[in-house]
Formats: structure tokens, C-alpha cells, sequence
């Protein structure tokens, strides 16, 4: 569902980028109530508010205001994923996403987020002892405990990752899965 109000726009804003309310408060200069009656109460700040908050998140006023499209906050979205994972990424993996931002299509910003997803289930199946090999910015091949035998891993969605050809859900559901195939094993 689209965000509709600046509310709205200004709650994913500050998940998208793992702030809490207070650090936005922080960041933007104004107190957590302020922004909490902006989530809240349905009114828009002033323009000099509106911009320090913008400029708090990473995103347009055009985006808080709900003007801009959604392919900017998927590309802030990249942007902020990048910056708290870089140091777990090969120079390669950077080096694609930073090729992915700099294309102005939305169908890329699409394919940059299952390819972070994909970065980061294969950096949860390094801290898992699993063996794997990324194949492609989707797939994975995943190696089953003490085996040669492997069965791939798809990113369809954030919502549906495939395991061996069935959707074991979100990446929580896949590392519980993963978790559960090593005990058996």
C-alpha cells in the first residue's frame, strides 16, 4: 500500500534508514514529540522543519511531501543498507549495487534489493558454517552440512525466499529453516 500521508511517508522514511524517533529528532534539531505528532496527528511541519528532517533521513522533501516517486527512497534504501553492510561485502558486490544505483530505472531498484537480500542471506550462511557459491544477484547454491549434495536458493521477493523449489517465507523463516536442517543433519 502506498504511503498517502507525510505521516506515513516520514514513518518508512525513518525504518528504511534503522533510525529510531529520537536519532531523527536528533539529526533534524527538533524534539521526539515533534515527530511524534507528525506520525501521529496527520499535520505536515513547516518548510524549514521539513527540510531539516529530509535532510536527517536521506530523502527529498519532495518525497516527504509526496511528491517524488518511489524509485528515490529505494535508492536511499540502497544507499543505507550499503553503508551499514559494506564492510561484510566483497569489492565485486559493491561495485554491482553502486552500478544498480546509478541506473535511473525503478525496475533496477527492484532487482538492487533482492540483490542486497541475497548479500544478506549468503552473509547470514557464512555465520552459519554453511558453504554456498552466489551465482547470480538472486540465486544461490547452498551446500547441505557435511555434504557435496547442494539445492539453490531464489530471492523472488523480500517475502518469498525459494529453498529447493519451495517458498520458505522471509529471510527470518529461511535462517530457521537452515537452523532446524543443520540440527537434523
Amino acid at each position: 500500500m502506498a504511503e498517502t500521508t507525510f505521516g506515513e511517508r516520514l514513518e518508512k522514511a525513518i525504518r528504511s534508514n534503522y533510525f529510531t524517533n529520537k536519532e531523527v529528532a536528533q539529526r533534524a534539531n527538533i524534539s521526539p514529540e515533534a515527530i511524534s505528532h507528525y506520525l501521529n496527528a496527520g499535520t505536515i511541519p513547516n518548510g524549514e522543519t521539513v527540510a531539516a528532517l529530509a535532510k536527517a533521513l536521506n530523502v527529498t522533501t519532495d518525497y516527504l511531501l509526496g511528491i517524488d516517486t518511489p524509485t528515490v527512497l529505494a535508492k536511499q534504501n540502497i544507499v543505507a543498507w550499503l553503508r551499514k553492510n559494506a564492510s561484510k561485502l566483497s569489492s565485486n558486490d559493491v561495485k554491482t549495487i553502486i552500478g544498480i544505483l546509478y541506473d535511473n530505472g525503478s525496475l533496477s531498484c527492484e532487482y538492487g534489493m533482492k540483490y542486497m537480500l541475497t548479500c544478506d542471506i549468503s552473509i547470514m550462511l557464512n555465520s552459519l558454517n554453511y558453504k554456498y557459491k552466489a551465482l547470480s544477484p538472486t540465486h544461490i547454491r547452498c551446500y547441505y552440512p557435511n555434504s557435496d549434495d547442494y539445492t539453490m536458493i531464489s530471492v523472488c521477493d523480500e517475502r518469498n525466499i525459494v529453498f529447493g523449489g519451495r517458498v520458505i517465507g522471509d529471510i527470518n523463516a529461511l535462517k530457521e529453516h537452515l537452523v532446524n536442517l543443520k540440527l537434523s543433519m
